[in-house]
């Protein structure tokens, strides 16, 4: 299978957790932002995506979009406001 250099910016928890702000990532192409925090997740432990959302290139998408060469993932975690 072929390999996609992508990068992944972190916010917030995931900052804290990942220890950087971004990351390149080597990873299979088909993979999805589903998989893709999968992976982080044990990597990192993470929390439960179910409250995220998922941005690639600065647009906001579903989880199981493919990702292509080049990618910008952003997992955007629940804002709060006062």
């Amino acid at each position: 299978m072929e390999l996609i250099n992508i990068k992944v910016i972190y916010f917030a928890v995931l900052r804290d957790l990942a220890k950087k702000k971004e990351e390149l990532l080597s990873v299979d192409s088909g993979t999805t932002p589903q998989s893709l925090y999968d992976m982080l997740q044990e990597k990192y432990s993470f929390p439960d995506q179910n409250t995220y959302k998922v941005a690639i290139n600065d647009n906001f998408t579903e989880w199981n979009e493919p990702l292509d060469q080049q990618d910008i993932i952003v997992f955007m975690p629940p804002v709060t406001g006062g």
